[in-house]
């Protein structure tokens, strides 16, 4: 079974496979795409092409018996409040959530220890340094979660979509 990711419907416009003697291709038009059947030959012995039915976020089972299982990665949206919110910081940060749910702003790429996302203490020019992190309120940012095992930087939450 062939699977492919996608984070829209459009990222599957040209998408082109074969499955048991047969040559499928997924063209868009208007609000779905087009499953085609591109290899048929007709009662002229041509090889034409031909509409099979409509594809939509919500019936991509159906291509599932074609060999193709398609799978929707969630994209993270940002609330309006939020970008405000980060936009007030001049310069970049990453942001990151404990395991507790803390969630806590680092002026460097933060590093996992524990159930604790902390500062790389091995890049510091002193010996000891200050935790550089600020925590901040943890409704902030539902899609920053400990269990992905993931930091965000400023950068990658600026370029999410903003509801």
């Amino acid at each position: 079974m062939n699977t492919i990711k996608i984070k829209k419907l459009e990222d599957l416009d040209g998408h082109k496979w074969y499955y048991n003697g047969n040559y499928y291709e997924l063209r868009k038009a208007n609000n779905t795409l087009d499953l085609i059947l591109a290899n048929h030959i007709n009662i002229k012995s041509e090889l034409t092409k031909v509409f099979l039915f409509p594809v939509s976020l919500n019936n991509l089972s159906t291509l599932r018996p074609l060999n193709l299982n398609v799978e929707v990665e969630e994209q993270p949206e940002l609330k309006k409040s939020e970008k405000f919110f980060i936009s007030k910081f001049r310069e970049d940060f990453y942001i990151a959530r404990d395991e507790d749910g803390d969630l806590c702003i680092f002026n460097r790429i933060p590093v996992r220890g524990g159930n604790k996302w902390m500062n790389d203490n091995s890049k510091a020019s002193f010996s000891i340094e200050f935790a550089h992190y600020l925590e901040i309120d943890r409704s902030l940012f539902p899609f920053i979660t400990w269990e992905s095992g993931k930091y965000w930087s400023k950068k990658e939450i600026l370029e999410l979509e903003v509801i």
